[in-house]
């Protein structure tokens, strides 16, 4: 009888431990979606500062004047979209030449695109998640 109740306790404690590290895992799981959401919303903002300037040196207009189109949906720390290494980086691909077969077409689009696969991009916004990631660790 006593091994009994020592079983069935041993089982409701198990079960109570899975449900607990199941929540845990479900609750990280739904932070690393978020993170990786806004994430993809700092990358697309970083495009758009790019096409932005792109555009500004051509003389072309935009709106939003200043390109801060994702900045309204980010729920990250703005200070992200305005970070000097993030704007040292746009204007390093701003400043590659780019040559066209006409010389009238400047390929903008095709700088900004580029830059937005871009390996200096990518390390970037890997910095920012292992900046927020830290903050929930």
């Amino acid at each position: 009888m006593f091994y009994k109740r020592i079983l069935i306790l041993f089982v409701i404690l198990s079960a109570i431990l899975c449900v607990c590290l199941a929540m845990q895992n479900s609750h990280k799981h739904q932070h690393d979606d978020f993170l990786d959401e806004q994430l993809l919303l700092l990358k697309n903002q970083a495009f758009c500062n790019c096409v932005n300037q792109a555009m500004k040196k051509a003389g072309a207009t935009l709106n939003p004047q200043d390109g801060s189109n994702y900045l309204q949906l980010f729920e990250l720390d703005a200070k992200y979209f305005f970070d000097p290494n993030l704007e040292r980086i746009i204007n390093m691909w701003n400043q590659k030449e780019y040559i066209s077969y006409d010389s009238e077409k400047e390929l903008y689009f095709m700088r900004c695109l580029d830059f937005y696969n871009s390996k200096e991009l990518a390390n970037y916004i890997d910095s920012v998640r292992n900046v927020e990631m830290k903050k929930i660790h």
